[in-house]
């Protein structure tokens, strides 16, 4: 993750001369004052806190808008050239909100013709936070306050225009068709994981947006089930053009060791820990720990989350290029099992998962996107060749069960015809008369077995796996249909799992005992 920058400025001097130099009357234009109003409008952070008044709803009553010193560096941070797309993890009550409602003042008022976009997950979450920029605006010395123009087909819940510069900040909630028509300099969305068209949205404004606007997601967390989550994660693994902010609880001064351990204790006693790490997290996997509606539970996946580790091996060489993953390097007379989900279409994956037979270890994986049904078989032909317990006998090649829905055929016809793998998984299909159909089939009927058998497996400690990747998933799958992103690894790894558990007839050899669950 990118670490904030510096800021040059101090804060604290800047502070105590903007109190001294002007009264809540008129200021006396001095040359020290005339300086600090061409700082504020070089630099978002002296702005916001010499010139800029927020208030609090729990106090009744507002005040200077005196930033921490985080708050300083996350602006400077912001204003580097190259931020261009930036998803901030953060924090509950950390003045986010005031903070980048004052950036988009901000921008408005010191850089002509700037159409700034604030996304919310409703109309009048969005209202609130362009009230934000009103409230600063209406408090701000008549110089660096240009005039507001209040156009009769608007109402400034949903806009704020300033006609002499052409510059305005539109209020949107989040909708399929929302942002599509409006070319904007900056974009901000606010509490992002919460907006129920995000993806949607964001294809539709980010194309406006161009090669120089600039993008801030910002929310905490709720959940895996989201866009957010997933551009968060995609950031930090530098699969998407975003980088990565997470903002911790304990940069808020008044989050004590003693008033977390307080939180704490409450959420514990009301059996609600995960939602504890959610909203005062000190780390994004924490943060990011689960909710009550993903398929395998928060508490388990804290366990899994702190067995996550770098791989030892990736090798960089043909046939693997980087995509392949090791935890443990092939052993000779170990027994593996190997389940595969080919990619379809769209951003899904094609993943290989590598158990050992005995001990269920997830020991290696196989991704990428970008690979043809053949290319993906000849892989995992390599990869089975790779992980055979004696390369000199072909019975003793990994079970290789691969799923022969859509795609999975040309993989497993590759797999049969032209590589000629020895240890191919056959499933057992058919009413009263069964017989051995080559492939793992996904259905109505396999597909809850399947995933049950998962998580039984993971509750009971006879599954695991440091795969970060992997773990991700499980932490955002939902089993109800309602989950849109990434399954391609649990469904790997499950298959895989039933290809090791059952041991059903494998070409070249049939096994008399099944392996224990």
């Amino acid at each position: 993750m990118v670490a904030p920058a510096t800021s040059a400025v101090h804060p604290h001097l800047l502070s105590d001369r903007a109190s001294s130099l002007f009264p809540d009357a008129a200021a006396d234009y001095n040359a020290e004052y005339t300086s600090l109003v061409s700082a504020a409008q070089s630099h978002p952070a002296v702005f916001l806190d010499c010139f800029c008044r927020i208030y609090d709803p729990t106090l009744k009553r507002e005040f200077p808008f005196h930033l921490w010193d985080w708050q300083w560096e996350f602006l400077a941070w912001v204003m580097r050239s190259e931020n261009k797309r930036i998803v901030v993890l953060k924090a509950r009550q950390l003045g986010v909100s005031w903070l980048v409602a004052g950036y988009a003042l901000w921008m408005a008022i010191f850089h002509p013709n700037t159409h700034v976009l604030l996304v919310s997950r409703i109309e009048g979450v969005a209202s609130d936070l362009l009230a934000k920029c009103a409230f600063m605006y209406n408090r701000l010395p008549d110089v660096l306050r240009p005039p507001l123009s209040r156009r009769h087909d608007k109402n400034n819940t949903t806009e704020l225009y300033w006609h002499l510069i052409n510059s305005r900040i539109s209020a949107l909630a989040s909708t399929p068709s929302s942002g599509r028509s409006s070319s904007a300099s900056l974009v901000i969305a606010d509490e992002w994981a919460d907006h129920p068209f995000a993806e949607e949205m964001f294809t539709g404004y980010e194309p406006t947006v161009g090669a120089e606007g600039q993008v801030i997601g910002v929310s905490t967390a709720k959940g895996r089930a989201n866009f957010f989550y997933r551009t968060y994660m995609g950031a930090k693994r530098r699969e998407n053009d975003f980088i990565p902010f997470f903002l911790s609880a304990l940069l808020h001064p008044g989050y004590t060791a003693d008033f977390l351990a307080g939180k704490r204790r409450t959420y514990e006693s009301a059996g609600e820990l995960w939602r504890y790490h959610r909203e005062y997290a000190v780390n994004d996997m924490e943060a990011f720990g689960g909710s009550t509606d993903t398929f395998f539970p928060a508490p388990l996946m804290e366990r899994l989350f702190a067995a996550v580790r770098a791989p030892d091996w990736v090798p960089p060489e043909s046939p693997w290029f980087g995509n392949l993953h090791v935890w443990s390097r092939p052993r000779y007379g170990m027994r593996y099992t190997i389940g595969a989900d080919p990619a379809d279409t769209g951003p899904d994956r094609s993943v290989g998962i590598v158990l050992e037979s005995v001990s269920g270890r997830h020991v290696a994986t196989l991704r990428s996107p970008t690979w043809s049904p053949y290319e993906f078989a000849a892989l995992l032909n390599a990869l089975g060749r790779l992980y055979a317990a004696d390369p000199a006998v072909e019975s003793s090649f990994p079970v290789l069960a691969v799923e022969r829905n859509n795609h999975g055929i040309a993989v497993l016809e590759a797999l049969s015809n032209v590589h000629r793998y020895p240890n191919l998984y056959y499933g057992r299909e058919g009413g009263r008369v069964r017989k051995s159909v080559l492939g793992w089939l996904t259905t109505k009927a396999s597909r809850p077995v399947m995933l049950s058998d998962l998580k039984a497996a993971v509750v009971d400690g006879s599954w695991n796996t440091e795969d970060d990747v992997m773990v991700d998933e499980m932490a955002a799958f939902e089993e109800d249909g309602k989950y849109d992103g990434h399954d391609d690894h649990v469904f790997a790894g499950g298959i895989a799992w039933q290809a090791r558990s059952a041991f059903p007839v494998v070409r070249g050899t049939r096994r008399t005992a099944a392996l224990a669950r």
